[in-house]
């Protein structure tokens, strides 16, 4: 993948090219073009945390130093992107997002921080992640799924079988007692979604922080 930041230097973007076997909804049209270019923002931790997986050091390490990588110079662009220097707030804000992965110490300089990767903080970074992920995909399922109405008398109407304009008396369409299957279901759902969040992450973090967490969740996507 290609990564770049904004003119001000402050949102990571992903550039990647569509593939000839997808079609992509652009305004009214639908583009399936291959050549197709798209910008997508990036959560700076992800290379942040490749950067310091990669160099398995257990000290406290100036974050210049850790960004300094011979084969890939421009990876230094993401010292102003992840510690902006000179806006208080936007500094402060910067800290606690790097503390999701981080032990951090800014005791000793004003322009930089002394970092150390915690694999304890970064699972549960990579967990909220998955929540997230999940929970925004099951919530677009679950209201994708046809809604029982209550009705007098506690009964279950299906949407729709009364037409407007008709008087239908009191007849009733009755929805069949299906609580329980929707209960599993739902849990079928919430497996898949979380399976898919864990897919998701796979494109982006190493595959020892996935393992981690298949363990945790019960499950895996090989």
């Amino acid at each position: 993948s290609v990564y770049g930041c904004d003119e001000d230097g402050t949102k990571l973007f992903e550039l990647s090219k569509g593939s000839s076997l997808c079609s992509w909804f652009a305004g009214q049209r639908v583009v399936s073009n291959d050549q197709l270019m798209m910008l997508t923002g990036v959560d700076p931790l992800f290379m942040l945390l490749y950067i310091l997986n990669s160099n398995k050091s257990e000290k406290l390490r100036p974050m210049k130093d850790v960004l300094h990588v011979p084969d890939f110079p421009d990876y230094r662009f993401l010292h102003s992107l992840l510690f902006p220097v000179g806006n208080k707030t936007k500094l402060e804000a910067a800290k606690t997002q790097i503390q999701h992965i981080c032990e951090i110490n800014d005791k000793f300089f004003d322009d930089d921080l002394l970092v150390r990767l915690s694999k304890v903080k970064v699972i549960e970074w990579l967990k909220k992640k998955i929540e997230k992920i999940s929970g925004t995909m099951k919530t677009k399922i679950m209201s994708d799924t046809v809604p029982r109405i209550k009705s007098e008398g506690n009964e279950c109407m299906i949407p729709g079988s009364q037409a407007t304009g008709f008087n239908l008396g009191t007849k009733r369409s009755f929805a069949p007692n299906v609580e329980d299957s929707n209960a599993v279901n739902e849990k079928e759902i919430e497996r898949g979604c979380i399976l898919s969040a864990l897919g998701f992450l796979a494109e982006y973090v190493e595959k020892e922080w996935i393992e981690t967490l298949c363990v945790d969740y019960s499950t895996s996507i090989s």
